[in-house]
């Protein structure tokens, strides 16, 4: 992924999965539920298996915000130190754990968790879990590039405020009954993927492929 239209194409897919994304967060649940309720099937699927299929494709928007990532990094690779390099491999980690959590939530049974708010099994709450995990490193991610390289604002300060943004907003939501707290990480996900992805859209003459690009013109 060397090529800085290559990168570029591949911001563009991040900004493409983001905006996407959000619309999803806001209403898988509804549909997957009404789809339950209502008993809609298809030919070859349950009316159960339908509304199963709704959350699973959650895997497909994870992957691509991952790749979204991964192709933010690449382009300010000049601008990425050890703390950085270590966020990125938290975010990474995060997201591979959404993506087993989130199956296990609605596959399998796993053991109830007490003594937490709320209610669920060790997938649910590991799925919240893994969204912290992804966060924290986006946002050591988000510091590492912002303190080396200030031309990289305002994607790099997005990803330096995903975990405080989250936290701030994802009580918030809990406290008023708003919205839920997967949902706040959800949607704040396919908020930042838009950002990142049009930082590397932009590029050709930022800190990372495009300044190895004007280094050999």
């Amino acid at each position: 992924m060397r090529s800085p239209l290559t990168v570029r194409r591949c911001g563009f897919l991040g900004v493409l999965a983001g905006v996407a994304f959000v619309p999803y967060a806001l209403t898988k649940g509804s549909l997957a539920t009404t789809v339950k309720e209502r008993g809609w099937s298809t030919p070859v699927t349950t009316a159960a298996d339908t509304a199963l299929t709704i959350h699973l494709f959650e895997t497909v928007f994870v992957v691509l915000l991952l790749v979204g990532l991964l192709c933010y990094a690449t382009d300010r690779r000049r601008s990425i130190g050890r703390m950085g390099n270590l966020g990125l491999g938290m975010a990474a980690v995060g997201f591979l754990l959404a993506i087993v959590t989130h199956y296990g939530e609605h596959v399998l049974d796993g053991p109830a968790v007490t003594g937490l708010p709320g209610e669920g099994d060790v997938f649910t709450y590991g799925y919240l879990v893994s969204w912290v995990v992804v966060e924290s490193g986006q946002s050591l991610l988000g510091v590492d590039v912002v303190r080396t390289d200030g031309r990289s604002i305002p994607g790099a300060v997005a990803l330096a405020g995903t975990l405080p943004v989250v936290l701030v907003v994802g009580f918030a939501a809990i406290a008023t009954g708003a919205y839920t707290l997967a949902g706040v990480h959800r949607l704040t996900q396919g908020v930042l993927h838009v950002v990142i992805g049009l930082a590397v859209v932009g590029t050709g003459r930022g800190t990372g492929l495009g300044q190895v690009q004007s280094d050999h013109n």
